[in-house]
This record gives C-alpha cells, sequence and structure tokens, in this order.
C-alpha cells in the first residue's frame, strides 16, 4: 500500500480533530481489508470508475470516514490519495 501526500495531509487534519490513536486503527483496517481484497472491501466511486471508496461507518468516537484509493493490479499496489469525513471536504 502506498499513501500520497494528499492522503498523509487530510490523515493528519484528521488526528488533530479525532486523536490519532482512533485514525489509526481505521488506517489498519483499511490495510489489511486491501491487502485481503481491495475490491470485496470498497465499493468503485459512482462517478470515476477507476477510484475506489472504502467506508468506515460511524462509530462512538470517530464519524462517518471514508478512504479514497486506486488499484493497480499489474503491479499488486493499492494507493490511498484521500480520507475525508462523509459530506466534508476535508
Amino acid at each position: 500500500m502506498r499513501i500520497t501526500p494528499l492522503f498523509e495531509a487530510a490523515f493528519r487534519r484528521l488526528c488533530e480533530r479525532y486523536g490519532e490513536a482512533a485514525l489509526w486503527e481505521v488506517l489498519d483496517t483499511f490495510r489489511l481489508g486491501v491487502e485481503w481484497n481491495p475490491r470485496a472491501v470498497s465499493e468503485l466511486h459512482p462517478d470515476i470508475p477507476e477510484l475506489w471508496i472504502f467506508e468506515i461507518p460511524y462509530v462512538a468516537r470517530l464519524p462517518f470516514l471514508s478512504i479514497i484509493f486506486t488499484t493497480d493490479d499489474a503491479n499488486g499496489l493499492v494507493v490511498a490519495w484521500n480520507m475525508s469525513v462523509r459530506g466534508s471536504p476535508l
């Protein structure tokens, strides 16, 4: 798995707001899911077919979160592009 500077910046902003430990748990869950099967744990973006959306539903300490990523099947790579709160540009 690779993360982009855009993802890293979004992750850091969300850590400041919601706590680093909780966000690392989300990132770990994402990593485990996409290592297993990225298409089984996500949905295609409705408007951009090369993007996938991994969602973490609302839990007590976090809002509903989404991770946007792409897959590079030829190289067996997942690239995380952004992490955001649902309904938020963050």
